[in-house]
């Protein structure tokens, strides 16, 4: 691999906090809507290792040890209750997040004697990483008042700016989509991925309580996942396993475009899924975020050869085994081929996996145009 490729191969697109990072949770209610879950209950889910009550397989720090390969330990220190001035009611009106903004400044500010918020600026930058607001009661309506959200503040507090922070409701008993989905904004920086389905947290919202894990492109950004890079002078036959490397293509003449591709099988957090096999993702960073019909900056890449996930905003069925390479449904993904390996602006990549194996956890496939060696 030549000095200008490793140049070309992104890395660290998002942000990438690791090791232990420290987030604040403040717990809310209000005169209509008071509280149903303990503190402790709330601390248990968020922060206990084998946490398995409530039909969860897990705590939040659980999920983001399980998907980090243990290079993210996120424990929440729990405040509160806190009683809001004005009932949920209020709070919940309006066209818009702006009384949602009056409830983070009103409970920062009161909480301010009871908190040192300087303890979750984890890398020193001066701004906290992560405070979550969760409210009593249900989520309320899509895009207005309390709905759950990530945002950003320029409040300062004890010597740091509380920028980043997410809110959303408690409902009548945990679950891990929400909460897991509007911290990975908060750390990550990720977008909503509409258009792709059940294949991450940040996409369908398919499996509430135990929700599905995060795709292999964002993990591999992380350094989560190792990752093999394939060029043109390529010509090999390789393994694909759950959770082993992932394999990149990037564009020598874009940076920040590549396909990935992964062994992705329905088990433990995948179980929901529908279908098994080889995975393969089309990332664009020239284009910002996910806006189905529009090509996305992030696009599942369907061996059935249609754009059925991509063209839809919430898909439904979310997944299917036709979306996955295999022998038996499509083992070959190249110029001449439906889906073809082609670029976001048409030209060819000069990809070719081909032979790709039988679906399972042991899986195989070759690429290149020349002799195998």
């Amino acid at each position: 691999v030549s000095m200008l490729y490793d140049q070309l191969a992104p890395s660290h697109i998002f942000p990438h906090p690791s090791g232990e990072v420290k987030g604040l949770v403040i717990l809310v209610d209000f005169s209509d809507t008071p509280a149903t879950l303990s503190k402790e209950e709330i601390d248990a889910w968020l922060n206990t290792k084998g946490y398995n009550k409530n039909g969860l397989t897990g705590s939040i720090r659980d999920y983001f040890l399980g998907q980090s390969n243990n290079m993210v330990d996120f424990q929440n220190e729990v405040h509160g209750y806190y009683r809001a001035k004005q009932p949920k009611s209020y709070y919940d009106s309006g066209g818009d997040y702006s009384r949602a903004d009056e409830l983070w400044n009103e409970v920062v500010t009161a909480m301010d004697s009871e908190i040192d918020f300087s303890l979750f600026d984890n890398d020193k930058d001066g701004k906290t990483d992560a405070i979550s607001l969760l409210y009593a009661g249900n989520e309320g309506t899509f895009g207005v008042g309390l709905w759950p959200h990530a945002s950003s503040s320029r409040l300062k507090k004890d010597g740091v700016t509380l920028n980043r922070y997410m809110m959303t409701a408690l409902r009548s008993k945990p679950t891990n989509y929400v909460f897991a989905h509007e911290s990975s904004h908060m750390l990550f920086g990720w977008p909503d991925l509409y258009g792709v389905g059940d294949y991450c947290l940040m996409g369908n919202r398919g499996a509430d309580t135990n929700p599905v894990g995060i795709n292999d492109v964002f993990r591999a950004d992380q350094g989560w996942i190792d990752v093999v890079d394939i060029d043109k002078e390529t010509n090999g036959t390789y393994p694909a396993v759950p959770d082993g490397p992932a394999y990149r293509y990037v564009n020598p003449a874009k940076t920040g475009e590549f396909f990935l591709w992964s062994n992705v099988q329905p088990t433990q957090e995948w179980a929901s899924i529908k279908g098994g096999g080889i995975l393969l993702w089309h990332f664009d960073n020239s284009i910002a975020g996910n806006n189905p019909p529009a090509t996305l900056q992030l696009a599942v890449v369907q061996a059935g050869g249609t754009r059925i996930l991509s063209a839809t905003q919430w898909p439904s069925p979310g997944s299917a085994p036709t979306d996955f390479f295999y022998k038996g449904n499509n083992s070959e993904f190249s110029a001449t081929t439906k889906p073809a390996s082609t670029w976001n602006n048409g030209t060819a990549s000069g990809l070719r996996i081909y032979d790709i194996s039988a679906n399972g956890p042991q899986m195989t496939f070759s690429v290149g145009t020349g002799v195998l060696p």
